[in-house]
This record gives C-alpha cells, structure tokens and sequence, in this order.
C-alpha cells in the first residue's frame, strides 16, 4: 500500500453524486468512438465544456466502462505551471502509469528504441540524441506512435489526455501528430478542455481548427445539466429525493453546472444555503467549514499547483505527520482533494485557484520560496522532468530574482533538450523580463544580454515565430559594437535578414548584404560560408540568377574547403533552383540530391527541408505534379514531430495544395490549406495560403469569396517586392477577380501596377501567366470600348497590350508549362484572328491534357471552340465545347461551365446531354465508355485501385487520402455504377473497358479550322 493509501484508507467522497447523470448520450457516444476504433482505425474524441460541467466525471464513468471492457485506459493531465507550462506532462503521467503497471522491459519490448522515450521519462534510459537537435523529437513522436500501435495489438487501448488548454505546445504538437499519424485499430484518443477558457488567442485554438477537419476526429460539446438532470445529482448527494423548492434554487443559482450544484449542497447550512452569487465564494465556503489544520494544509497545497506529490507537501507543510494525515483526510473526505497514488489533486483547478487568489501577498511569496527551497534541498521529490520547470516556477512566484533568473535559464535548456521550444522561448523571456532586475545572477550566466538575445531570437524562429526573432535580432545589434565584433554582428544580421524573410520585409536583402560584409573580417570561418550560402539565396529570390549562381558557388567552395556541410547544402539548393530556371531539370534535382544528403548527414534541419521545399517547388513548375506532392508530404510530418511545422511544414503545405490546385484536386487543396492556416504560419507563408484559396473559390464560381479574400492583401505594397513569386500571383489574381467582376479596365490598371513592363528581371515561371492574363484584360477591355464606343479606352488596351507583346519576345519557355502559358498568352492576344487563334488554343489545349490541368484545358478548348465557331467549324466547335463542359462539369467550374453552355446555346450548338466524351488530345486519359458513368477523376482513380482489390487504407496512402474520404469516395461511385458491393463495381469497371488503354493511332484527331 502507498504511503497515500495508508493514510487515507477509509476515505469516502462526501459531495459528488454517487450517481452518474445527464451525460447517457455522451457516454454512448464515446462507447461508439470505441467500437469503431476497434472495427477500423482509431478515433479521437475532444470533449470541450466550461469549468466545472463533469468533463473529467464523464472520463472517469468511460474508463470504467472500458476497464470492465477488457481494454488499457492510460490517462494523463496537462498542469498550470506559467505560461511556460510544463512539456509533454500528460503523456509523462500516462507513461509512467503504464511503467508502473507493465514494467520497464514491457515497454521496451514494444519501442525498438526504448531510449527515444526518454526526454518524457527519463527512468527509461538515455535517448543517444543530441539536445538542441532540432530532428531529434522526430524519434520521440515515433517512439510514442509506435508505443500505442504495440498496446493496441495486445488489447484496445484509450488514452486520455485532460486539461487540454493548459498544455504546453510541445504536448499539443505529439497529440496532433499522434492522431495524423495513428492508422492501426484499437485506439481511441480523448482529449479534454475548457471550452471558457479558450481567449481569442489562446494557443488550443488554431490546434482545435485544424484537429476538426482530420478524419476521425470528433467533437462532444458537454451542455449544463437539465432541471432533471439536476435534481437526479441533488438527489444522489442528499441521499433523498430534494425539494422541489430546493430544485428550483440549484436552477437558479448553478444554472445546471454540475460542480455548482455541488458547492451549493455543500455549503448547506441549517437548511439555509445563503451564499454569494459568484464561484469564488460557492468553492471557498466550501474550504471554510473544513479544521483549520485543513484550510492550512490546503493552502500550502495550492501553492504546490494542481497536483501535488505527498512528499514534497510534507517537507513544505509546518504540520507534524498526524496533523497532516488528518488535514489531508479532512480535505478528501470534503471532496477539495483527490488522491492519485502518490500525489493529492484539487478536484477542480478552480478550487486551487480560488485558495490560492486568497493567500495573503507574504504568505503566498513565502509558500513559494519553501518549494523551491524543498525541490533544491532533495530533488527526488518531484519527477526528473519537472524538476527545474517547477523550481523555477517557484522562485519566480515567490519574487526571488536571483534565483528566478538562474532556474529559469536552467529549465530553458532543459526545454530545448526535448525539444519543446515554445516553452523555452516563454522562460528565455522570463530571464530578459528579470535581468536588470538580477545582475548577480545575471553575471553568472553563460550568455551576456546579447548572447541572450540571440538566443531568445533564434529559438523565436525555430518556433516559428519570426516577428518576435527579428524584434530580438534588432535589440541585440543595438547593443553591439559590430566594428569589434564583426563575426557576432554578421550572425545576429543572418538571424533578422532570415527572420524578415519569413516576414516579407524587403529590408532582408541589405542585412544578409551586410553579414556578408562583416564577415569577410575572417574570410574562412563557418560564419563566412553562411552568410554567403543565404545571401546567394536570397538573390535567387529576387532574380538575381547569375549573381546568385556566383555567390552560391563561393559559398559551395568555402563550405567544402572547410567542411561546412550545413552551409554548401544551402548553396548547393540555390544552384538547383539556378539551373531549374534554365531549364535543365534534370541537373537540377541531381543537385538536390547531394544537399539532401549533405543536410541529413549533418543533422541540419534548415538545410534539409530547403531542399525538399524547393525539390517540390521545382517539379511543380516543370509541371510533373504527382511528383512535387509525394516531396512535399514527405516533409510535412518531418517537419512537425521537428518542431518546425509553422514555418517549413506550412510552406511544404504549399506547394502540396498549389500542385492539387493545378491538377483540379480542389477539395483537397482546401483540406491541406485550411490545415496550415490553423498552424498560424508566417505572414508570406499565409498570404500564398490566403491566395490560393481565393483562386479555388474564384474558379469555383464564388466571385464573391474570391474577392473578399483577395481584398485582406489589396492595399499592401507588392509593387516595391522585388520578389517575384511574392507580387506576381497577387497581381494576377486580382485581375482574374476584376475580369470574372466585368472590369477590365481594372485587370489592365493591375498589369501597369504589377511592374510587368518594368526592367526588374522576372523568372519565365512567374511572368508568362501574367501575361497571359493581361493579354486577355486587353482584349476584353478592347471589346467593352467598343461596345461602349469608348475610343481612348480601346487605344489603352492596344496600347498595353503591344507592351506586353514586346516583353513576350525576349521571353523564352524552359519546359512544358511554360509553352503552355506562351501559348496561351499567344492565343489570347489573337483573338480575332480565327486561324491563328485556333491553333494556338488548340496547341495549348493539348500541352495543358498532357499536364493533366483540366481547368486549364477546359478554358483553352473553350476559347478553340469559340475561334472555330467564328471560322466556321460547328462540328469541330461542338467537340472542343462539349471537352471542356465536360471537363469544367467535373471540377466542378461552375463559371466556366455556365459561359461554354451559354456560348453553345447562343451559336444554336447542341452539346450531347450528359457527361461528354473524354478529351482526345490525353495520353493518360482511359476510354471513351468512361462517359457514360459520370465519375470524376478522383472517383475514376479510387475505383481503378478497387479493381486491383485495395482496401480504403490502402487507396487512402496511394491517392494521399483519408480511409475516410476513401470511403466516401467508394459509395459514390457505387451509386453511379448502380451497384451494391465492391466486386460488382469491379466487375462494372471490366465491362466498360474504364481502364483498358487507348489506342491513340484510332483516334479521331482534333478538329482544326479551314
């Protein structure tokens, strides 16, 4: 028997109703996530509920019910210990629960590496990680998924995770990756929180945003009792059916929260329960009518935080053992404390909050100090994990400075070593907000105020928090003589030039101009390589191409000189991206081949998902889609369990919804881009976000949206970045919003604005659809003046549109999408010539069915549809219209489909009802009775794995889907076919001949003018 149980055998709860109410749905509901977790995969519940409404009873009766279910309930709290908090707790206690009941060998038996535990409980080893290596958390994350998978197969497992809104980011960041990346049966995830406590920006919030649209995922919202429900709770209380009276005034006054209905009851006196209105007073006269002895040990208690070790509460507490015994009894029975083996637990925070708000200033300063001073005198007393995290809590509440700064700077470095650099970023401030405070401690520190500084800047952008990065970066040069310290200077003007980068402030460039500079003082040192690595970068970026290839081969020759496999797999990515530019892409990804494994033999993180970024970058725009996705969702989840999801992982996110965008995956574009929103990445990387899902809304039909949505970023100053890739799309999609308004005029005056026509060098990539867009805003704009006889208006558009012309020749297409985009610029600026018109559109309209685009496609066999109506060819107008209905139908492109029906029906051109024959100018595209099914592609994907007898969590890992969202996707295409099962689809598919290939030597070739 524990020292605790000893104590306390014989306890019983005093206030909590004996039985369980109100709460038969939510009960089944989580019995429900349990059986199909068990059928399936697993499943994860969220149950949100303000303070006090039985969130944790709720768990509490579901354990039970699973336990007698034959399955393991792991169950771990987050604590409230600062603005810090504390990593990983909730997943601590479970796994030291789990320890306690299976054994260390246990554990091990089921993680490889049992060691890669260790930075949440250090009992089972040493991890052999280095601290401070941003990658190192990867195997942490691993170790605990694979630690539930090996549970799950021996018997369904629940793990349940409270007081979510007190978690620590660290702890939040394993729960999303935990329940993105379980897959196998038998587990069910259960999160609490307090839906009250969620400010506008609390930190669970964007983490709740994006749990919402993982499949899987469940949200059980805990109302307030019914007047039933409550008066079933009074009754089991009282022991005695309540008054109606009595009823009527726990209504009135606990408003059907089950924890006031119990402060209510308790503080019963003499029949009358005449007591102040507010919370505060409902918990305390609940303390107040315990022996002083009580009040005084719960007052130390509350000192000690939510849960406190009976120990550590014996070496703080004045009383002698009896007295405490009889105390903590007392409390127990009056239901303020719970037991949990070794330690005592406030039932609710709140109770703890309100003893503790009513120590006086002197008491609570020096409760504070006695903690700190016990944790010191016998670390034993609290777990290794949370030894310096509370001694600096501790130190900190009870105002000694000195001691504050020292702890705190010890549990930032404990902080970093797990990986959780949120958390070491908040005690990091701490020791800044205390240091003209302590300058003993100070001093005593390994850094001084700029070293600190830095720190506190560095870990800001690891953090993903590059504003505040670039606030410290700034302060410390301000305090720095860079004359005296040049190599110092040129690293903390890396660390801003780097950090405004992320911001989109254009003073980037001069800083990592200057690092480079000073750092020329010592022209062979690591600094020089960086310097020079990023700086190449960063001209890159601003087109800068044969500069940044001569930069980025010094900066390689340097790194290799001196060994600086970080820095020369920099410079080695912006070379790739170089030749990328030329054309040679082949070349290209050789390069990103050697900075990939440079950057991951050398553990640097940055430098590995630069090259994946840019990897997936580069496919994208050689148009080979699938590819740049399969890089991009290769680092994501790399680059969660590293720390680094709001800056890398959101900007590979990117690049995974920009290519499903090209090739018409829209909803799930939507998906990932709504997830990396929710990670509240940096203000570039949510712009290209924002402007994403702007140009899905805007060809989905929704103008509107796509304007509102555009409108955040009107105003800003794109015209003065001399970023390419940052002002371009900007532009171009605002003109796409004004052509689909009716105002072209306004789609020509963002051409003149977008600096098209200006000198700055501008990559092929980025202008030829710019281009292309402006020629069409002329030749509208040139149309609506003639309608409106409007002469200057259509001098305007002529005028403009031969500047555009002039640009165009100089301008060569590297590779397919490109001449895709010259073609289409080509053919837009035609318009009116029939015949030249036409074959360029229909060239286009062949590149863009190679590409797979289909909304490119699909508005390039429109525009050869209408020039070959205008030449005179209605058959061959007919078949391009009825393509490209067909094409934008799927999407669905309602627009574009509304016009092509419109242009069909003013020409008197019948379009076959139904969904039409497929495009003749796909290589990839399946035969021609896939027409008479209705499926999408995605569904004609699906449907193709079916056949090959894939299940839903097989189709999901090839397509980059849910099982879910596979699921869905199988009962449509059920319900087009007209079957009932899996097999008869199949054998559906095999009759229409879906998936035979085409022989394209039959094939009627595309109808051309004259």
């Amino acid at each position: 028997m524990s020292v605790v149980g000893g104590i306390l055998a014989g306890v019983t709860r005093g206030t909590s109703s004996p039985v369980f109410v109100g709460r038969t749905a939510e009960l089944a509901a989580l019995g429900a996530a349990l059986r199909e977790a068990g059928d399936a995969e697993s499943q994860t519940v969220l149950i949100a509920g303000e303070a006090g409404v039985g969130k944790t009873r709720l768990v509490t009766e579901f354990a039970g019910v699973a336990t007698r279910a034959g399955c393991r309930v792991l169950v771990g709290g987050a604590l409230e210990l600062g603005a810090e908090g504390l990593p990983y707790t909730p997943f601590t206690a479970a796994l030291r629960s789990l320890v306690r009941d299976i054994g260390v060998d246990a554990v091990g038996a089921l993680v490889p590496d049992v060691g890669d535990l260790a930075p949440c409980l250090p009992e089972l080893g040493r991890s052999d990680r280095r601290p401070g290596d941003e990658t190192a958390r990867a195997p942490l994350f691993e170790g605990f998924l694979q630690l539930l998978e090996g549970l799950a197969a021996q018997r369904p497992l629940v793990l349940v995770i409270e007081d979510l809104h007190w978690a620590d980011r660290s702890t939040r960041e394993l729960l999303v990756f935990l329940v993105r990346s379980l897959r196998t049966s038998g587990v069910l995830l259960i999160a609490t929180y307090r839906s009250d406590d969620l400010h506008r920006r609390h930190p669970l919030r964007p983490l709740l945003a994006e749990l919402a649209r993982v499949p899987g995922v469940e949200r059980l919202d805990l109302d307030r009792l019914s007047r039933p429900d409550v008066a079933a709770q009074a009754a089991g209380i009282l022991g005695r059916e309540p008054e109606p009276a009595l009823v009527d005034l726990l209504v009135g006054r606990a408003e059907g929260n089950p924890l006031f209905v119990e402060a209510l009851l308790s503080c019963e006196d003499d029949g009358r329960y005449d007591i102040s209105e507010s919370l505060r007073d409902l918990l305390l006269r609940t303390v107040e009518r315990l022996p002083d002895s009580a009040q005084r040990v719960l007052r130390v208690a509350a000192a000690g935080g939510n849960r406190v070790g009976h120990r550590l509460l014996d070496a703080v507490t004045t009383e002698n053992d009896n007295d405490l015994a009889e105390a903590l009894r007392a409390a127990v029975e009056a239901n303020i404390l719970v037991v949990d083996e070794e330690t005592f637990a406030f039932r609710h925070a709140l109770i703890r909050e309100t003893v503790h708000d009513e120590l006086l200033p002197g008491e609570a300063t020096a409760l504070h100090q006695r903690y700190a001073e016990a944790i010191e005198a016998d670390p034993s007393l609290v777990p290794p994990d949370r030894r310096n995290v509370e001694i600096a809590y501790h130190w900190h509440a009870a105002h000694v400075i000195d001691r504050a700064v020292t702890a705190a700077w010890a549990a930032a470095e404990d902080a970093g070593s797990t990986f959780a650099y949120a958390e070491k970023l908040a005690l990091l401030e701490r020791v800044l907000a205390l240091w003209d405070r302590a300058p003993g401690a100070a001093s005593r520190l390994p850094v001084d105020h700029v070293g600190l500084l830095e720190a506190a800047g560095q870990t800001a952008r690891t953090a993903g928090d590059p504003a505040r990065a670039d606030s410290y970066a700034t302060a410390a040069l301000g305090e720095l003589d860079a004359d005296r310290e040049p190599l110092r200077a040129a690293a903390l003007l890396e660390l801003r030039g780097r950090s405004r980068q992320q911001i989109g402030h254009t003073e980037r460039f001069d800083d990592l101009r200057e690092a480079a500079r000073l750092a020329e003082a010592q022209p062979d040192h690591e600094m020089a390589a960086r310097v020079l690595a990023f700086l190449a970068g960063v001209e890159m970026l601003h087109s800068l191409d044969e500069q940044a290839r001569a930069t980025a081969e010094r900066a390689l020759a340097l790194s290799r000189r001196i060994g600086a496999d970080g820095s020369a797999a920099h410079a080695l990515t912006t070379l790739a991206m170089c030749d990328t530019y030329r054309g040679d892409l082949d070349g290209a990804l050789r390069r990103f081949d050697e900075s990939s494994e440079l950057a991951d033999r050398c553990g640097d993180d940055e430098s590995l998902f630069r090259a994946m970024v840019d990897r997936s970058d580069a496919l994208m725009g050689a148009g080979r889609y699938d590819q740049a996705i399969a890089v991009a969702r290769s680092g994501t989840g790399r680059a969660a369990a590293a720390g680094l999801a709001r800056n890398h992982g959101a900007f590979l996110a990117i690049n995974v919804a920009e290519a499903q965008y090209a090739l018409g995956q829209w909803p799930d574009a939507v998906e990932v881009i709504d997830d990396a929103l929710a990670l509240d990445p940096p203000p570039t990387h949510r712009r290209f976000l924002v402007q994403l899902r702007a140009a899905i809304a805007l060809r989905r039909g929704d103008i509107d949206d796509a304007a509102r949505t555009t409108a955040q970023y009107v105003g800003a100053d794109l015209a003065a970045d001399p970023i390419a890739q940052h002002r371009l799309p900007q532009f171009r999609l605002e003109a796409e919003v004004a052509l689909a308004s009716g105002d072209p005029a306004r789609a020509v005056d963002l051409m003149e604005e977008a600096a098209i026509l200006d000198p700055r060098p501008t990559p092929a990539r980025h202008a030829w659809p710019l281009l292309a867009i402006g020629a069409r805003a002329c030749v509208e704009l040139r149309a609506q003046a003639a309608a409106l006889h409007d002469p200057p208006a259509a001098a305007r558009a002529d005028s403009v549109l031969s500047q555009l012309t002039d640009r165009a020749q100089g301008m060569a297409a590297a590779n397919m999408c490109q001449e895709a985009d010259r073609l289409t610029f080509e053919a837009e600026r035609h318009r009116g010539d029939a015949a030249a018109e036409l074959a360029a559109w229909d060239s286009a309209a062949a590149l863009r069915a190679r590409l797979a685009e289909p909304f490119e496609q699909a508005y390039a066999e429109f525009r050869a549809g209408e020039a070959a109506m205008r030449s005179g060819d209605r058959g061959g107008a007919g078949d391009r219209l009825a393509r490209a209905r067909g094409l934008a139908a799927r999407l669905p492109a309602r627009s574009l489909e509304q016009e092509i029906t419109l242009l069909a029906q003013r020409a008197r051109i019948t379009i076959p009802a139904g969904p039409p024959a497929a495009s003749t100018t796909t290589p990839s595209s399946t035969n021609g009775d896939r027409t008479t099914t209705g499926l999408t592609d995605r569904e004609l994907d699906v449907l193709r794995l079916v056949t090959d007898g894939r299940t839903n969590r097989e189709i999901g890992a090839t397509l980059f889907i849910s099982p879910k969202t596979a699921s869905v996707h199988v009962s449509n295409i059920l319900a087009k076919l007209g079957v009932d099962s899996r097999t008869a689809a199949a054998a559906t598919a095999h009759h229409l001949r879906l998936f035979d290939p085409i022989d394209t030597r039959s094939t009627r070739p595309a109808a051309r003018s004259g």
